[in-house]
């Protein structure tokens, strides 16, 4: 199955509404919107805002999981999924890989909308 996703990679933004932060935005490689991930602007729940902000990275990062995973398949049990190409990366470079999906999955960025 060929992934019919948005074109990566995705970006994670800040929003603001009349200069105060009230959210973020994912878009795609052609920066179109993915997702908007919205908080009551005017809140004092740091818990809450950091959810989002934790959310909005994880969706962020879902093109570079999946890219992963598909290697990860191909290196480690010679699978091949349909409509993607095969890795060759050693196991050294899948642990990089997967620290820097990881790292990108949970990292708050300071892009802005």
């Amino acid at each position: 199955m060929i992934a019919k996703h948005s074109p990566e990679p995705w970006k994670v933004l800040q929003h603001y509404s009349q200069g105060i932060y009230d959210g973020q935005i994912i878009v795609d490689a052609e920066g179109w919107n993915v997702c908007n991930l919205w908080h009551n602007n005017h809140t004092d729940d740091k818990p809450l805002i950091e959810r989002c902000e934790a959310n909005g990275q994880l969706i962020g990062a879902a093109p570079d999981l999946l890219s992963f995973v598909i290697e990860y398949l191909w290196a480690e049990h010679g699978e091949i999924m349909e409509g993607h190409e095969a890795s060759c990366l050693s196991k050294e470079q899948l642990q990089d890989k997967a620290r820097t999906v990881i790292a990108k999955a949970t990292r708050k960025k300071n892009n802005h909308f």
